[in-house]
């Protein structure tokens, strides 16, 4: 291995080498996003709900999130309220698309809402994240 790792009595030779197995999980916000309306005009509780899915999405796992109000609200914490209004900005906008509508019949699991990010294939349909592009605050 080459870098100041390998060179004896360096301050950080005492490190083991770097293995690049796989990226640790992250968020990526592209810098072409923060130009579009739909990221613009989104709430502060809506860009960090986005964050906070984009930091859950793993490649390698469906995209496929529950997502009831509660456990949003937890996430940012802030009232239910507020997290179903940035779930409902999130969707209108193109961000996130709903898998499956809550209901309240049924067990528990089968309840709740799922969603799934617009950005990344899903089971049920393709990457497309063209209504984020043409959004519109005028509509």
């Amino acid at each position: 291995v080459n870098g100041p790792r390998s060179i004896p009595g360096h301050k950080m030779s005492h490190l083991p080498p770097m293995r690049r197995t796989r990226d640790r999980p992250h968020a990526r916000v592209y810098h072409y996003w923060l130009n579009l309306p739909a990221w613009a005009t989104m709430s502060v509780h809506a860009k960090c709900l986005l964050i906070e899915l984009l930091a859950r999405y793993r490649p390698d796992e469906p995209n496929s999130f529950p997502l009831p109000n509660a456990e949003a609200a937890r996430w940012l914490a802030c009232a239910p309220n507020t997290a179903a209004r940035a779930i409902a900005e999130l969707t209108e906008r193109g961000w996130i698309v709903i898998e499956r509508r809550g209901t309240m019949r049924g067990s528990r699991s089968a309840r709740c809402r799922v969603v799934s990010l617009a950005a990344y294939p899903s089971d049920t349909r393709v990457a497309c994240m063209d209504d984020v592009l043409r959004w519109r605050a005028d509509g």
